[in-house]
């Protein structure tokens, strides 16, 4: 898999890091293709073998181990976040909620419960289409943002995209395809230079024709953040 780094400051560049699962004679092989222009960073050499599912889980309990499976780099540097320090009687410093919009008439975007907060998302037959966005407020450039939120997936699969007005390539692009329950998602992305508009979208897609999406968002927001060395 391949994972986007943020961009140089000043810099046009776009930086990548691809992920590569190989057994041992692919990658002698692959030496001698014109992929080895990019310079290996690390080379972790082992076994792979079929585990015993039932026995893997025999002492997995799901309300009380915590497991986090780390999926992309935006999300990896949302551990390094360096969190304010607490206020008593006050909010998380410059914490800003999103708002949502729908794209079009035909997805459902409904507060669940009265409470401006949670929404739950609709769409029928999506292949892969643009359903919600939340339109960002102005960013300080090359600056570092948090965004998080809480996403229940009930059918479907989604992408979370941070897009720059007049740029087709997405900033970040983070997918979820698997049916979950109410999980805290986090991730972090680098404000460009200039001024264009910045928003995140919600998209919907499934791999093999059209299908059903179906998902409920909490608690969304953004806030600037500065990252531990």
């Amino acid at each position: 898999w391949a994972l986007d780094l943020p961009r140089k400051p000043q810099s046009s560049v776009e930086r990548v890091v691809l992920v590569l699962l190989l057994e041992a004679k692919a990658f002698e092989a692959m030496k001698s293709t014109p992929l080895a222009n990019g310079a290996p960073l690390e080379v972790i050499r082992g076994e792979s073998t079929t585990p015993d599912i039932s026995a893997l889980l025999a002492n997995f309990h799901q309300r009380e181990d915590r497991i986090t499976f780390v999926q992309s780099y935006p999300e990896l540097i949302s551990r390094f976040v360096k969190e304010p320090a607490p206020r008593i009687g006050a909010e998380t410093a410059h914490e800003i909620p999103l708002k949502w919009e729908s794209f079009s008439q035909s997805v459902t975007l409904q507060p669940i419960g009265g409470a401006p907060a949670s929404f739950e998302v609709g769409a029928k037959s999506v292949g892969s289409d643009w359903l919600i966005t939340s339109y960002l407020p102005a960013l300080d450039t090359d600056a570092a943002y948090l965004v998080s939120l809480d996403l229940k997936l009930a059918k479907g699969a989604v992408g979370m995209h941070v897009m720059r007005e007049g740029v087709a390539k997405p900033m970040v692009t983070i997918y979820r395809d698997n049916p979950q329950n109410f999980t805290a998602e986090r991730f972090v992305f680098h404000a460009g230079s200039g001024s264009p508009k910045t928003y995140l979208v919600v998209s919907g897609f499934n791999w093999f024709g059209h299908a059903d999406v179906l998902f409920t968002l909490r608690n969304a927001t953004l806030r600037k953040v500065e990252l531990t060395r």
